[in-house]
């Protein structure tokens, strides 16, 4: 693999199992070969065989997972993440694809566990971060929506998912602010109404100077 040569690898793998046909590690490697040859179905075949050998190898329990969710089997993706996170709790990848898979199914609130288990054992998965975001902002928790995507832009200044998201989430405490401000100004609801404009960039910039 080193030399880039895929196909001598995979001979040379297919060889190295069958001398030494129970050593796990050679079914990762050729898992990882197969996956190069966009062979999906060989490669989970081969992880699922070096998960069985070694059922303590968190690293083939979240390679089958993968797999299982790359050919579309949410289940048995899902039943696999939890293996590999019960294995290494410390793996923040197993415990935020288990985020992804419960947010399919419209389980916000333990989409949101699995975020933040990603990131209290993980603190620099910046998408674990922007995912964690979005759930809050779904939740109308927009200072909280705001910090994880500055938690994500701080790993991960290009991350384009962080930027757009946290654009919206300003640009919505900008509104709240301005919109505080008004219902001070114009006690009742047909004053604040029509002072109120959504466009006002610049009236958004002046509450926050204001307030600042």
């Amino acid at each position: 693999l080193a030399t880039g040569d895929t196909a001598e690898a995979k001979d040379l793998f297919e060889m190295a199992k069958d001398n030494s046909p129970n050593f796990s590690e050679i079914y990762m490697s050729f898992a990882h070969v197969l996956r190069k040859f966009a062979d999906d179905k060989g490669a989970l075949a081969n992880y699922q065989r070096a998960f069985d050998i070694n059922s303590r190898s968190a690293d083939s329990a979240f390679m089958v997972g993968v797999m299982h969710a790359e050919l579309g089997d949410d289940e048995k993706a899902f039943r696999m993440y939890k293996v590999a996170s019960e294995l290494n709790e410390y793996d923040g990848d197993a415990w935020y694809r288990q985020g992804l898979l419960l947010g399919r199914k419209g389980d916000t609130i333990a989409e949101r566990k699995m975020y933040h288990k990603a990131v209290s054992v993980q603190p620099n998965h910046a998408d674990a971060w922007c995912n964690l975001g979005v759930s809050y902002g779904e939740a109308r928790e927009v200072m909280k929506e705001v910090e994880c995507y500055e938690m994500a832009l701080a790993i991960d200044p290009e991350n384009a998912e962080a930027k757009e998201n946290a654009k919206s989430a300003y640009y919505y405490l900008g509104i709240a602010a301005y919109q505080e401000e008004m219902s001070s100004i114009f006690p009742t609801n047909t004053q604040w109404n029509s002072a109120w404009r959504p466009d006002n960039y610049s009236s958004i910039q002046w509450c926050f100077g204001k307030k600042n």
